[in-house]
């Protein structure tokens, strides 16, 4: 059986947490509960994300818990899902000859209203056409909705399954985070390698950006942002954190309570890509931020 066979669009509604009248009317007025906003990446990448309205993010995340993350399994080589993550996808490629990067060009405005339709008919859903409008915007994958990137696990499991089959029978690993994909292997990744995949992306309705790289023993292995020829590390991130933290130690920057939060948010992230780095970021930390608190006006003693 199907994994989405049988469900209605009530039962739906239910999963949403919702009336199937509101469910409904949702769908059909999606693009009015969009608002764009800029979002800057830990890598310095700029993009716009698409949010949706309090209302319809509650929604969409109810229908990620209810109904994505419970019916549906992504590829074992997806990274972006629950119980692995960016880490685990490093880890996997760490300490390899060979790495092959790539990702796929313009991913979420490529996502079409009609193949996520397609994809979630094929999985047997009875109103898949309904579901899609609720869950795209534009004709496309909203980056900002909390859905989009379980839906992009969907429309992306047939070139997993074609680029990993291929990885295994070369004695390679693949894995796939969102639409950054990595191949690596103790053995060499073959010139040919690449036109395969980029063959096989476009035979599924994907393209591949000419940015790809093979790099081999003695050059930096890059996946996620982090070097992974040893073991995970964000050498450029750690860098410019720490010169932030000594920067504010003295007493030549004093950061808002955004800009803290920034900070501290990125320590976070360095040092779970990196535990190694916990001891030493963390004492740097704690002096910067008992350095500004030296700094801070006391209260007057005046009575």
């Amino acid at each position: 059986m199907s994994p989405l066979q049988g469900i209605t669009t009530r039962r739906l509604a239910e999963m949403a947490g919702t009336t199937e009248r509101r469910f409904r009317a949702l769908a059909s007025r999606s693009a009015a509960h969009y608002r764009r906003r800029t979002h800057r990446s830990k890598g310095g990448k700029e993009r716009i994300l698409k949010i949706p309205s309090p209302e319809l993010m509650r929604v969409q995340r109810s229908l990620l818990r209810n109904l994505l993350d419970q019916r549906l399994k992504p590829h074992p080589a997806a990274a972006c899902v629950r119980g692995r993550g960016a880490v685990w996808m490093m880890r996997r490629h760490m300490g390899h000859p060979f790495l092959l990067s790539l990702d796929v060009r313009d991913f979420f405005p490529s996502v079409s209203r009609s193949l996520v339709s397609e994809r979630l008919a094929r999985l047997g859903l009875r109103d898949a056409k309904l579901l899609s409008s609720l869950l795209t915007v534009g004709n496309e994958l909203p980056q900002g909705a909390p859905t989009s990137v379980a839906i992009g696990d969907i429309v992306l499991y047939p070139l997993d399954c074609r680029i990993e089959g291929l990885a295994r029978s070369e004695g390679l690993v693949y894995s796939r985070y969102v639409d950054d994909l990595a191949i690596s292997g103790g053995s060499r990744i073959r010139d040919r390698f690449q036109g395969v995949v980029a063959r096989f992306a476009t035979e599924e309705g994907w393209g591949l950006n000419e940015k790809g790289r093979l790099a081999g023993p003695g050059e930096r292995h890059k996946v996620l942002g982090a070097i992974v020829n040893a073991q995970p590390t964000v050498p450029v991130a750690y860098g410019k954190v720490r010169s932030y933290l000594r920067q504010i130690e003295r007493g030549r920057v004093k950061p808002t309570s955004k800009e803290w939060s920034r900070v501290k948010s990125q320590v976070a992230w360095i040092v779970h890509v990196n535990p190694a780095k916990r001891a030493a970021l963390g004492a740097l930390l704690d002096r910067a931020m008992a350095a500004t608190r030296e700094k801070e006006p006391q209260p007057s003693s005046d009575r």
